[in-house]
């Protein structure tokens, strides 16, 4: 049991990598190529990398057989309050005099730790 969590953790970062790796890429290519403001960006890359990362969370991390009807919504459910959660950061941190780069890391990270217990206690826990 021990061991399985260590996998299933080692699973989330890496399904979550994919995702955080397409959010982080693409909220920077919006806000420094496309002039895009910062939360804009960040909510617009976010909403990219949703569904590829519903879905190796699904089947690899949590390995999880529960209907779409069931865990879907409460996937997109989730991505709404970490939208919340990950636009409210970016937007308090950047009153800070720090680069851009670094509040959207920050951000980003704030979100992954939000969506890993939220997961794994609410939209793919047993029924």
């Amino acid at each position: 049991m021990l061991f399985a969590n260590y996998r299933q953790k080692g699973l989330f970062l890496f399904a979550g990598g994919v995702g955080f790796s397409t959010y982080y890429v693409l909220s920077n290519l919006l806000f420094y190529r496309f002039g895009v403001p910062e939360v804009q960006a960040a909510l617009a890359a976010m909403a990219v990398s949703v569904f590829p990362t519903y879905y190796l969370q699904k089947r690899f991390t949590f390995r999880s057989d529960a209907s779409n009807v069931r865990t879907l919504p409460r996937y997109l459910a989730l991505q709404v309050i970490n939208a919340g959660v990950i636009g409210g950061t970016t937007f308090l941190l950047k009153q800070l005099p720090m680069p851009q780069v670094v509040v959207f890391g920050i951000a980003g990270l704030v979100g992954t730790v939000v969506s890993y217990v939220v997961q794994r206690r609410y939209v793919f826990a047993a029924a």
